[in-house]
């Protein structure tokens, strides 16, 4: 079970991570920012510059550098947390018991940590929300408009409010930079999901999963409509935190990262372009849909069962 389950975590990785694909999308996006400025339909929005290619190249080549700050950005559809859910400072406990057999020696030990206060998206980051970053010439198109079982996904108005999919790392950040946020780190993804009773699901350790995410259907399944769940939902009221697709986190992925792990604000990572991704998809069982796997991603890796959300630490006012 232990070698099936370790072979399933790897599905989104072994699809997408073959290096030289890689290094050619790298050519062609860093040829696509060779002009000086980047013509976007709509006055009001960011155009990314080609020194903010570099900053981002930088901070990919050398992970001791921090994080490039986009903030003097202007931001295309402006800060908006309408559609996000604000989760409170404070403790919870990150990570699997050590008794818990079925989980994979980098879920542990669990441990308690010390977040600050944060907001995160609500819902995965849409084919329509993800559209306006392209059309404003800030953000590339997805890899593939198709999803699993569809020819035409992304693009066409039917799956305007589905999961934008086929996105690796990079993209997912530059998305995220554009309307002024961030990605969450995996420390905020894990509270936001399961809140500070270590739920096993977002919405408690009971109830059908079948009935509460998209899950179980590798076979045959897909995407499904964001916040198609309600019942599903975290403590805090994030949807779609288990099933649906996996989602890019900030963090760079470390196997023993919990071992040694900060308790405050823990970054995981120090080097290297692995990223750790959360949330499981619509291909997994619910068996194995807890909130403290984990699983690792090149940031050049895409697949059509991986998107992402995004987060903001500013204190905004709560709607």
């Amino acid at each position: 079970m232990k070698i099936l389950l370790a072979s399933l975590r790897q599905i989104v990785i072994t699809k997408s991570s073959v290096h030289w694909i890689a290094k050619i999308f790298l050519l062609l996006l860093m040829l696509s920012f060779s002009e000086k400025e980047i013509y976007a339909k709509d006055t009001g929005t960011a155009v990314i510059s080609p020194q903010d290619i570099q900053k981002f190249e930088t901070y990919l080549s050398d992970q001791s550098t921090p994080q490039p700050d986009f903030s003097d950005q202007p931001k295309g559809n402006g800060l908006d947390t309408s559609e996000m859910v604000y989760v409170p400072a404070g403790e919870f406990i990150m990570g699997a018991d050590s008794e818990n057999h079925q989980a994979m020696s980098w879920e542990k030990p669990s441990h308690e940590v010390i977040l600050d206060a944060f907001w995160i998206d609500k819902h995965e980051v849409t084919n329509g929300q993800f559209a306006k970053c392209v059309a404003s010439g800030y953000c590339v198109q997805p890899r593939s408009v198709a999803s699993k079982t569809r020819p035409q996904y992304y693009g066409l108005a039917d799956f305007a409010d589905y999961p934008v999919i086929y996105v690796d790392w990079n993209q997912a950040y530059y998305y995220c930079a554009w309307v002024g946020k961030r990605l969450p780190t995996e420390a905020e993804w894990e509270k936001a999901a399961r809140g500070t009773d270590s739920n096993y699901y977002p919405w408690g350790n009971e109830g059908d999963p079948v009935e509460l995410m998209n899950c179980g259907h590798l076979q045959d399944g897909d995407t499904e409509k964001v916040g198609s769940y309600p019942d599903g939902a975290s403590p805090y009221g994030a949807l779609d935190m288990a099933g649906n697709v996996w989602e890019w986190t900030a963090d760079l992925f470390d196997r023993k990262a919990y071992s040694n792990s900060p308790r405050e604000n823990p970054k995981g990572g120090i080097e290297g372009q692995i990223h750790t991704v959360r949330g499981l998809s619509w291909a997994y069982n619910a068996t194995y849909q807890s909130m403290t796997i984990r699983n690792r991603a090149d940031a050049y890796a895409f697949s059509y069962d991986l998107g992402f959300r995004c987060a903001f630490s500013e204190p905004v006012q709560q709607h």
